[in-house]
């Protein structure tokens, strides 16, 4: 591992990133091939949330340093999806009990490289870019004197197990999730223990949401069925219920003489 020194607080010297996220960094950095991502993060086109972010917070906000002036007029009325993402980070920083002067501590964090690179935070756009074009899960740590670095999830597990100090830990992909609400962005987290193919398979069952309750038949000791007790309103045509699944059971609900919903037992072999 490449050891990033560049900070000026003893508490984000400790940070570590590995040789494989340094690199992939420094060629999205400089690959003008990245430029059409870079520029999409950028382009001042997302609209501001009012109900979180006043035009008032947002100026108490420039008045302190948390933010840059980009304003073509008199109020902030769009900005780019990075602008956006720095702006809920203040918000759960703030809510975290960060003051706003720790706040300001991990922009100067987040700003390195920024001449160079001509962007104003470029390793959180490279993790925001990770979030949104390959799914990585990246992290944002910030410690209790405002320094911060963002990470992907492998370089959090590192820095974690050569032992770093307390901090806040916040999920940037979620935070990216929320200006692409069309777009399934939810990062694929790689399992650090192994599970069997039955494991794996009532893991999914379960995980899909769809089930009010699951039910595991046994067979020499081994799980061998699966059955979920899913609820279906009224308002989808039957005859498309039965065609849905080859093994089901299928129950109407009953209200004041109507059909409200259906209830439906879905079978499934945990060898399928």
């Amino acid at each position: 591992m490449t050891k990033k020194a560049t900070f000026e607080t003893e508490i984000a010297d400790k940070i570590f990133f590995s040789g494989e996220f340094a690199h992939w960094a420094k060629a999205y950095l400089k690959n003008p091939e990245a430029r059409g991502i870079s520029m999409m993060l950028n382009n001042q086109s997302a609209q501001i949330e009012r109900n979180s972010f006043t035009y008032r917070k947002m100026h108490h906000w420039y008045s302190e340093g948390l933010i840059d002036d980009n304003r073509e007029g008199n109020e902030w009325r769009r900005v780019s999806v990075m602008d956006a993402i720095w702006l809920h980070l203040i918000r759960e920083l703030r809510q975290w009990g960060l003051s706003l002067e720790q706040i300001k501590k991990a922009k100067k964090s987040l700003s390195q490289h920024s001449e160079e690179t001509k962007l104003a935070m470029p390793l959180l756009e490279y993790c925001a870019m990770l979030a949104l074009a390959h799914k990585v899960p990246v992290i944002l740590i910030v410690f209790i004197d405002g320094s911060a670095a963002p990470l992907s999830y492998l370089d959090y597990k590192l820095n974690y197990l050569s032992g770093i100090p307390d901090h806040i830990n916040i999920n940037i992909n979620r935070i990216v999730q929320r200006f692409f609400p069309k777009e399934n962005l939810s990062p694929f987290i790689p399992l650090d223990f192994h599970l069997t193919p039955e494991e794996y398979a009532l893991l999914e069952y379960i995980s899909s949401g769809r089930y009010e309750q699951v039910t595991i038949t046994y067979k020499n000791g081994k799980m061998d069925k699966l059955e979920g007790l899913e609820r279906i309103e009224a308002t989808k045509k039957f005859v498309e219920i039965v065609k849905e699944q080859n093994y089901q059971k299928i129950e109407a609900n009953v209200q004041d003489g109507k059909i409200v919903s259906y209830t439906r037992k879905v079978k499934r072999k945990v060898s399928e």
